[in-house]
């Protein structure tokens, strides 16, 4: 009976040191990935103040240095996004013309850099120079304006890069040879490229400033990063894993870098349990209760990590999904109140002309969250159940009001191709606008070129929204329509709440009709069917031979 206990005791404290070193290993690795999780969410909070600042400059064809600072003020900077700047992009034989105009707006302006020795130089000649005009808040201001962030050879190759692409952009660390507040050993510069209307081309850049260890420390629950010693490295380069086997990381991509998260737990006891000795003894005696305890102990452990699983899935599933929604969000929202605010304040010196401009915005971003806000509650109504008379509703003109709601610079991506005027379909007007709003929405989202396509296929409309984004992973187009997936994860891509695609299907099917996806000659096709109504003296045949890619 003693050799029984001392097997069954060296076996139970052998797999109660396992289990703890297990449920340790997992506690760690949950907590990184909530580190990795709340780091993106801050990164795209970032990213979302410095979209707010470059549509001040899309607004109003002039933006006054002081207006810059006010607006970066008043949009309440998070903790750790030290500041926003404006950074035009100049090529160097433009350089002095440049220069020169600037100056009768700016007096005093001058264009330095940092030399070897952590002078102030003058600008050195390179192809492109990315001078930091502006600079706010206004307190901020001396000492950076006029700094060429190009003089920086990491720096100077991510700038470039970010001529050609509509993504965010992002630096390596900066250093303490730079003017405050760019000299710390935590930050780098977040670059958001401006097109030019006009030309299509990237002439500049809104910038932040920000300390990735601020912006963490202070922003995150200390329930994430109490009791574990963190770090988070730009791993761009190449480095994937710190090689401490204590220690759990990971990675994340963001903007044109790639991010390593490394955690390591604090209070791990990894003492010997007290009492080593007495086991054997105390295992002897109890050897009817152990036995009967370790079968009731699987069963409650079985039943309890199924439930602990199916927790964790329902709450990883709510917190992406409220994640997503507060990223769509936040953005109009942030527009509006800056912008409102800019409008109140009467001391801007704002024309006429510009305070149409800040309405106009303001209005378009007010319509996309009441864009928003409708897919939220087709989400939540059964809409199975909902009530409609089918009216006769022309797809053209439904894509021309759509098409009139959509910011400017989006619709300037959109070309009406092969569109029938005539074609009519049997279906609820709101419910179709709501459908195409969302499918052009998409193809604006992740493509710079979109075409629309309206086919009549008889006693089916073809509806046909094409764009040349990078589409959805191979793996996943079976799952495209599903709710809270993503349309897309590709590095610089919106983020997507996941419900549109869902809302836009479940309503074409409830109007007797269909949404299909497919990748076609490096276009991502979504095609809508809805009932058509028959034009009696039109020909069936008038459309029969247009080709969709």
């Amino acid at each position: 009976m003693l050799i029984v206990g001392l097997i069954i005791t060296a076996v139970a404290t052998w797999w109660g040191l396992e289990r703890d070193s297990r449920l340790a290993d997992e506690q760690l690795a949950s907590t990184g990935k909530l580190l990795v999780f709340g780091t993106e969410e801050l990164l795209e909070d970032a990213e979302r103040q410095i979209a707010a600042a470059g549509s001040l400059f899309r607004s109003s064809e002039h933006v006054a240095p002081d207006e810059f600072a006010v607006f970066a003020g008043d949009i309440g900077l998070t903790p750790g996004i030290l500041g926003l700047g404006y950074v035009p992009i100049i090529p160097h034989d433009q350089l002095d013309s440049w220069l020169a105009e600037t100056q009768s707006e700016l007096p005093g302006l001058a264009l330095f850099e940092i030399g070897p020795d952590d002078q102030v130089v003058p600008v050195q000649p390179r192809p492109l120079h990315f001078p930091l005009l502006y600079f706010g808040p206004s307190e901020l201001q001396t000492g950076v304006i006029g700094l060429d962030l190009g003089f920086h050879e990491g720096w100077y190759d991510d700038l470039v890069d970010g001529t050609a692409t509509t993504g965010t952009v992002m630096t390596s660390f900066t250093d303490s040879s730079l003017p405050a507040p760019l000299n710390g050993e935590d930050q780098f510069i977040v670059g958001w490229p401006i097109e030019d209307l006009a030309t299509g081309q990237v002439d500049a850049s809104v910038v932040a400033i920000v300390d990735l260890g601020v912006l963490v420390a202070s922003n995150l629950s200390a329930e994430v990063t109490s009791g574990i010693e963190w770090q988070i490295v730009d791993a761009t380069e190449g480095q994937t894993q710190t090689g401490d086997p204590e220690s759990w990381s990971g990675t994340f991509d963001f903007g044109n870098r790639t991010w390593l998260v490394t955690a390591t737990d604090i209070d791990v006891d990894e003492g010997w349990l007290p009492g080593t000795v007495a086991y054997p003894f105390l295992g002897g005696l109890a050897i009817t209760v152990l036995l009967a305890m370790i079968g009731q102990l699987a069963v409650t452990r079985s039943t309890g990590k199924r439930k602990v699983e199916t927790l964790e899935s329902l709450n990883e599933a709510k917190d992406e999904f409220l994640a997503a929604v507060s990223h769509r969000l936040r953005t109009p929202l942030t527009a509006v109140v800056g912008f409102s605010e800019i409008l109140k304040d009467n001391e801007t010196g704002l024309s006429e002309a510009d305070r149409g401009e800040l309405l106009s915005t303001i209005a378009v971003q007010a319509i996309e969250l009441g864009h928003l806000f409708d897919n939220l509650l087709t989400v939540t109504r059964d809409t199975d159940r909902t009530f409609f008379s089918p009216k006769r509703v022309s797809v053209v003109s439904e894509l021309h009001a759509v098409l009139d709601s959509v910011e400017p610079s989006r619709r300037a991506k959109v070309r009406m191709a092969a569109a029938d005027p005539e074609v009519a379909v049997a279906g609820d007007p709101g419910l179709v606008r709501q459908v195409l709003r969302n499918l052009v929405a998409n193809a604006t989202d992740f493509g710079q070129k979109v075409e629309l396509n309206v086919l009549d296929g008889g006693h089916v409309a073809r509806i046909v929204v094409k764009d040349d984004g990078p589409g959805v992973p191979a793996a996943r187009a079976a799952s495209v329509f599903d709710l809270y997936d993503k349309a897309s994860h590709h590095r610089g891509q919106p983020e997507s709440m996941g419900v549109g695609l869902f809302v836009s299907r479940r309503l074409a099917r409830r109007m007797s009709g269909d949404i299909t996806y497919r990748r076609s000659a490096g276009w991502t096709v979504f095609e809508l069917s809805l009932p058509a109504i028959p034009n009696p003296v039109k020909a069936r045949e008038l459309s029969q031979d247009v080709t969709v890619g």
